[in-house]
């Protein structure tokens, strides 16, 4: 049942079984978290796919804050900030900023952001407060900072767009930054690598990775063997791993170049087989795709495609 009655009397407890009247910080603050992603999520409801997916993972982001601020794991705010800031700075280059003070309501999703961008400076509020009181880390305050200013950056990036078609919107929009990338993304590159495969009569395995190597994303298509499972995975961790496609690593083994003897060892995570691309932005690798169930030369078309989708913003 949904209802248990434990905080009938105006109490309830964090993750540490700590009970506390629900006016407390604690709970102002997790309140206005929680208020924060509802807002978030009434934004997303009108947004286009990229704004849509980088809402999609600050909601994501906030059950790990709101966690840590219950009392339970810790969560990495200096760099979950610095992701949000190579979000702003890939926004905003694709808009001009306006630099006269600027009335919400343009646009219904700009106006929705705005306001999810004053509850973001209410929930920084109420951490202030319980920072002072409970020592939290100083980072949180700079990640809630950074976070209104992403909100804003969105809402005038939506404004800009004004009352384009989602069609329009999608070539538009810069991509999200999925390490970041993201299960949405992930499954994106591969359905659209899958259907390009079929449109070349194959039935292939596409794999997305993370940069460290985690598996995002797998598709197999009907009829594809089960051996390019394995086969689609270790391409994207080998292009991943070497830092560069799986066939320029093949060409430079056997080129006595610098990976020389590589062709004759014992890795076995790593497979010199055309068909892994790493997925770039900015200049970092954010990821990588890997493709089986074709020729040499077809995976590494089929892989090639998957990564220009990506950096392109189109996946």
């Amino acid at each position: 049942m949904i209802y248990t009655k434990q905080g009938d009397g105006g109490t309830s407890k964090t993750i540490k079984g700590f009970s506390q009247p629900k006016d407390a910080p604690v709970f102002q603050a997790l309140g206005t978290l929680d208020e924060l992603s509802a807002a978030l999520g009434v934004a997303k409801s009108e947004a286009g796919a990229t704004v849509r997916d980088t809402i999609t993972v600050i909601q994501s982001e906030l059950l790990g804050v709101g966690e840590y601020v219950a009392g339970g794991r810790p969560f990495d705010f200096a760099a979950a900030a610095t992701r949000f800031e190579t979000l702003i700075d890939a926004f905003e280059n694709r808009m001009q900023r306006e630099k006269a003070f600027v009335l919400s309501g343009k646009t219904k999703l700009g106006a929705l952001l705005d306001v999810a961008r004053t509850v973001a400076r209410r929930a920084e509020r109420s951490v202030v407060t319980l920072t002072k009181r409970y020592m939290l880390p100083p980072d949180i305050n700079p990640y809630l900072n950074r976070l209104s200013d992403l909100l804003y950056i969105l809402a005038r990036y939506a404004d800009q767009l004004g009352n384009a078609p989602e069609r329009v919107q999608r070539t538009a929009e810069p991509a999200a930054v999925p390490n970041e990338m993201g299960l949405q993304c992930a499954e994106r590159i591969c359905r659209a690598v899958l259907e390009k495969a079929r449109a070349m009569d194959l039935r292939a395995v596409c794999a997305v990775c993370s940069a460290e190597g985690s598996l995002f994303a797998l598709l197999r298509d009907d009829g594809a063997l089960l051996a390019s499972i394995d086969i689609a995975q270790q391409k994207t961790n080998t292009a991943i791993s070497l830092q560069m496609s799986t066939k320029q690593a093949l060409e430079l083994s056997e080129q006595k170049d610098q990976l020389y003897g590589l062709q004759f060892g014992s890795a076995a995570d790593l497979i010199l087989l055309p068909g892994g691309q790493t997925l770039t932005q900015n200049g970092r690798i954010v990821g990588g795709v890997g493709v089986s169930g074709g020729l040499a030369w077809q995976d590494d078309e089929l892989s090639l495609y998957g990564k220009e989708l990506f950096e392109r913003g189109e996946a």
